[in-house]
């Protein structure tokens, strides 16, 4: 079962001549999947809006859909964000009341170096995101590699 025709973007299915094929596709989604060995999901995935602002929060209260407060992105405005997503909540055909989530970043390992290490994959992969770079999460090893400059040596430590 495909995604309706208002999610186009979700369901990685443009013609191969339109201008978006291959170049714009939802994270994480169908296009990440591939690139990083990933089996895709059968049938149709419940839909979220992923948002780390108080903006965020209000468009799924009057979407009706479940919220996800990014506060891997912003740690810091998660208690605003869901208030207002509970109070300006409207029911619709996919959730009768508000249904949130708070999501977090964490590595964890007996060793708190490695632990960090395993993270600066997740932070590279950021960091090529933010680039409009590929997706494909890198090995520790690449990482290690890699030479970053000053700016993104920053925003890969935040």
């Amino acid at each position: 079962m495909g995604l309706p025709r208002r999610y186009p973007f979700l369901g990685d299915d443009f013609p191969a001549e339109h201008p978006y094929a291959e170049r714009v596709y939802a994270v994480p989604g169908p296009a990440q999947d591939r690139l990083n060995g990933v089996t895709p999901p059968t049938g149709r995935l419940p839909l979220w809006l992923l948002g780390s602002s108080g903006y965020s929060a209000q468009l799924a209260a009057r979407l009706g859909l479940p919220f996800a407060f990014a506060a891997h992105f912003n740690p810091h405005d998660d208690v605003t964000a869901l208030r207002l997503y509970r109070e300006r909540f409207t029911p619709s055909e996919t959730l009768a009341e508000p249904y949130a989530l708070v999501s977090f970043t964490v590595a964890a390992s007996d060793d708190a170096r490695e632990a960090r290490r395993q993270a600066g994959t997740l932070a590279h992969a950021m960091l090529r995101m933010f680039q409009r770079k590929t997706c494909l999460l890198p090995s520790p090893e690449e990482v290690d590699a890699y030479p970053y400059d000053a700016q993104e040596r920053q925003t890969v430590d935040n």
